[in-house]
Protein backbone atom coordinates (compact mmCIF):
# COMPACT_ATOMS: atom_id res chain seq x y z
CA UNK A 1 0.00 0.00 0.00
CA UNK A 2 2.91 2.44 1.01
CA UNK A 3 4.48 1.86 -2.42
CA UNK A 4 1.25 2.08 -4.34
CA UNK A 5 -0.50 5.13 -3.22
CA UNK A 6 1.87 7.59 -4.48
CA UNK A 7 1.65 5.69 -7.35
CA UNK A 8 -1.67 6.40 -7.91
CA UNK A 9 -1.46 10.25 -6.78
CA UNK A 10 1.37 10.71 -9.82
CA UNK A 11 -1.03 8.75 -11.85
CA UNK A 12 -3.89 11.05 -11.26
CA UNK A 13 -1.98 14.22 -11.57
CA UNK A 14 0.01 13.38 -14.36
CA UNK A 15 -3.74 12.28 -16.05
CA UNK A 16 -5.41 16.08 -15.34
CA UNK A 17 -8.76 14.28 -14.94
CA UNK A 18 -10.96 14.58 -11.83
CA UNK A 19 -7.88 15.04 -9.78
CA UNK A 20 -9.10 16.44 -6.41
CA UNK A 21 -12.02 14.21 -6.36
CA UNK A 22 -9.86 11.10 -6.95
CA UNK A 23 -7.34 12.42 -4.19
CA UNK A 24 -9.97 13.48 -1.94
CA UNK A 25 -11.70 10.19 -1.61
CA UNK A 26 -8.18 8.22 -1.38
CA UNK A 27 -8.97 8.08 2.35
CA UNK A 28 -12.28 6.34 1.23
CA UNK A 29 -10.36 3.82 -0.58
CA UNK A 30 -7.97 3.23 1.96
CA UNK A 31 -9.93 1.76 4.77
CA UNK A 32 -11.86 -0.36 2.25
CA UNK A 33 -8.95 -1.75 1.19
CA UNK A 34 -7.23 -2.31 4.04
CA UNK A 35 -10.35 -3.89 5.17
CA UNK A 36 -10.50 -6.22 1.92
CA UNK A 37 -7.27 -7.34 2.36
CA UNK A 38 -7.85 -8.44 6.46
CA UNK A 39 -11.27 -10.21 4.72
CA UNK A 40 -9.17 -12.07 2.30
CA UNK A 41 -5.99 -12.77 4.61
CA UNK A 42 -4.12 -11.45 2.42
CA UNK A 43 -3.43 -8.29 4.34
CA UNK A 44 0.80 -9.72 4.65
CA UNK A 45 1.15 -9.49 1.27
CA UNK A 46 2.65 -13.35 0.73
CA UNK A 47 -0.42 -15.96 2.21
CA UNK A 48 -3.40 -16.85 -0.60
CA UNK A 49 -6.50 -15.14 -0.62
CA UNK A 50 -9.40 -16.98 1.19
CA UNK A 51 -12.67 -17.71 -0.73
CA UNK A 52 -15.95 -19.32 0.03
CA UNK A 53 -16.70 -22.96 -1.18
CA UNK A 54 -19.18 -21.74 -3.76
CA UNK A 55 -16.74 -18.88 -4.77
CA UNK A 56 -16.75 -19.94 -8.64
CA UNK A 57 -20.54 -20.82 -8.87
CA UNK A 58 -22.63 -18.49 -6.70
CA UNK A 59 -21.74 -15.17 -8.54
CA UNK A 60 -24.99 -13.10 -6.88
CA UNK A 61 -23.31 -13.97 -3.81
CA UNK A 62 -20.00 -12.83 -5.48
CA UNK A 63 -21.85 -9.32 -6.83
CA UNK A 64 -22.93 -8.99 -3.46
CA UNK A 65 -19.37 -9.60 -1.57
CA UNK A 66 -18.03 -6.82 -3.79
CA UNK A 67 -20.82 -4.44 -3.32
CA UNK A 68 -19.50 -3.79 0.27
CA UNK A 69 -16.11 -2.21 -1.21
CA UNK A 70 -18.14 -0.53 -3.92
CA UNK A 71 -18.26 3.35 -3.76
CA UNK A 72 -21.82 4.84 -4.96
CA UNK A 73 -22.07 1.50 -6.58
CA UNK A 74 -18.83 1.07 -8.28
CA UNK A 75 -16.26 -1.66 -7.42
CA UNK A 76 -12.91 0.43 -7.23
CA UNK A 77 -10.79 -1.60 -5.57
CA UNK A 78 -8.53 -2.79 -8.21
CA UNK A 79 -8.57 0.25 -10.04
CA UNK A 80 -4.85 0.96 -8.27
CA UNK A 81 -3.99 -2.52 -9.32
CA UNK A 82 -4.90 -2.06 -12.72
CA UNK A 83 -3.04 1.46 -12.78
CA UNK A 84 0.01 0.17 -11.12
CA UNK A 85 0.24 -3.30 -12.32
CA UNK A 86 0.67 -4.70 -9.37
CA UNK A 87 -1.30 -7.90 -8.35
CA UNK A 88 -2.22 -10.20 -5.41
CA UNK A 89 -0.87 -14.10 -5.53
CA UNK A 90 -3.79 -16.42 -6.57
Amino acid sequence: MDELLPLSKTYFEKTGRDVDENLSDMGSFITKWKYYLKDRGIEDGVSDPKFPKDWHTNISGRDEYYTKYSYNGWVILFILLIITGWSVRR
